[in-house]
């Protein structure tokens, strides 16, 4: 994933797969705003211990306070089910994202928006672009 904060709470959002880069024999490409989003059930240990956020699609809200103390390098973990997910700071509390209006898109593409904001000061509503659309997310506890 990518992500780059545009301006005060809209974020622009891009995924770049990471598997399909293993074998090859080219540079990887390398892009300064990146980090490493990883299913927790991803067949490649190395690519789950090396995640920055590790997720499962999933509507348990405790997951991912648990699935933390399973991946130590992870800053963060998210349980995102249809149009919500819930997320565990590592160093923070574990927060609520919702679909401010309903919109189609991924919540997991917040949660990688929410890894650039300070732990400590996240927004309680921010805008998520891609390519194709934007949504607005609430943040809860």
């Amino acid at each position: 994933m990518s992500a780059t904060l545009v301006d005060n709470r809209v974020t622009e959002v891009a995924r770049y797969p990471v598997d399909a880069l293993q074998a090859r024999s080219t540079p990887w490409p390398r892009q300064s705003d990146s980090h490493l989003v990883v299913a927790a059930d991803h067949p490649v240990p190395a690519l789950r211990s090396a995640a920055d956020i590790v997720f499962a699609r999933c509507a348990d809200p405790t997951w991912p306070r648990t699935a933390l103390s399973g991946h130590p390098f992870a800053a963060m973990a998210a349980a995102v089910a249809e149009d919500w997910c819930v997320v565990a700071l590592r160093d923070g509390p574990t927060l609520r994202l919702t679909h401010k209006d309903g919109a189609a898109l991924d919540p997991l593409l917040a949660v990688s928006a929410l890894y650039l904001w300070p732990t400590d000061c996240p927004p309680t509503t921010f805008h998520v672009e891609t390519g194709r659309a934007t949504a607005t997310f609430t943040l809860g506890s």
